[in-house]
């Protein structure tokens, strides 16, 4: 358990999609961040929203786990894919 966590904040640290935001300006794009998200905090789901123009932009009640903690982000996910 430990290793799948190391590596998934080694693959966090390397990853970075500012570069290319124009991929993501030709389709609708959805952003949801928990509130109170101390590993993906909202100013970087703001960020991503601005960059990509999103069509919607949320911020949840929660933390990281903000889809499971309320129960509005999955109504809203599944209104955005309807």
């Amino acid at each position: 358990m430990m290793e799948a966590a190391l590596k998934q904040l080694e693959a966090r640290a390397r990853h970075d999609v500012a570069d290319r935001p124009h991929v993501l300006r030709e389709i609708s794009v959805c952003v949801g961040a928990g509130r109170f998200d101390v590993l993906a905090p909202p100013r970087n789901a703001e960020a991503i929203a601005r960059l990509t123009n999103a069509t919607r932009f949320e911020l949840y009640e929660g933390g990281h786990l903000f889809f499971f903690q309320d129960p509005q982000a999955f109504r809203d996910l599944a209104s955005f894919l309807a």
